[in-house]
């Protein structure tokens, strides 16, 4: 249900297994080329050591720089769904360093390699990260109909499968929350969370972050697992130092429960022998 994937020793200074003590932790901290850029080696590593680790379930995945373990889990999704990610950064960035996988390009990787993914949406992407996204990726060379305006932008990137709605929407907007969700999400979702989309009143990441309070990310998982099916999520934006690990630690417990409870209620829903099938 709960996987930690320890890139660093953060989540061990959290004591993050003695909230979860039936975590499965993986060890990566000997790992090279890993932060910020994965290269091909280090991405096989990883990979084979989640081979039987499934997307559905929790996942805990380090700091922000270590984001792209999202499209690790994304690749083993054998059926349609949408992507919903909350950041403070579009990360649609073109693959740099003869392409390889990283923090700020998974999304855009998702986006043209992934057969099962029918549609993205992305709350809370900053200014300076969407402008750097227009000038780069998001351009009529690559999306069709892209469309603009002071809440948000929508565009389609065509793909072999098909076209594929991406939707970004930008901090400060005003978002009603089962409107967008009811608009933007048509299949089951995969929630990957990257708590630099909070305001540093919140938490203090190591990355540069947005203005949203922990308060409106908590009612709008509530909300998400109240409406749409969920078939797993991730959580990164690990602080760096020692100031903020109890904050974090907290928001990772608050965010688990919620999740947790709409895993436990599906589970229990469930008729006895596709339980059993399941665990």
């Amino acid at each position: 249900m709960i996987t930690i994937l320890s890139f660093t020793s953060s989540y061990r200074r959290q004591a993050l297994l003695d909230a979860f003590p039936h975590a499965e932790e993986f060890d990566f901290t000997s790992l090279d080329g890993v932060c910020g850029y994965c290269d091909e080696a280090s991405r096989q590593q990883i990979s084979l050591s989640l081979s039987d680790v499934l997307a559905n379930g929790i996942h805990f995945i380090g700091s922000g720089n270590y984001h792209y373990v999202s499209l690790l889990f994304l690749e083993k999704i054998s059926a349609p769904f949408s992507l919903l990610v909350f950041d403070h950064h579009t990360d649609m960035q073109p693959p740099a360093f003869g392409g390889l996988l990283s923090c700020g390009s998974w999304v855009w990787e998702a986006v043209h390699t992934l057969p099962f993914l029918k549609e993205a949406l992305i709350i809370g992407a900053g200014e300076e990260s969407l402008s750097a996204a227009k000038e780069t990726t998001l351009t009529e060379l690559s999306f069709s109909d892209i469309q603009e305006t002071s809440q948000r932008l929508s565009c389609r990137f065509l793909s072999k499968q098909g076209e594929i709605p991406v939707t970004i929407i930008k901090e400060y907007a005003a978002i009603d929350y089962p409107e967008l969700f009811s608009n933007c999400l048509h299949y089951p979702v995969y929630l990957s969370i990257d708590k630099d989309v909070l305001s540093e009143k919140e938490l203090n990441t190591d990355w540069d972050q947005g203005s949203m309070p922990f308060s409106e990310l908590e009612t709008a998982c509530h909300l998400l697992t109240r409406s749409h099916s969920l078939i797993g999520a991730d959580i990164c934006g690990e602080p760096d130092g020692e100031a903020f690990l109890l904050q974090s630690r907290n928001i990772n417990c608050a965010l688990a429960k919620i999740l947790s409870l709409y895993y436990d209620n599906k589970q229990t829903s469930m008729p006895h022998d596709v339980r059993h099938h399941h665990e």
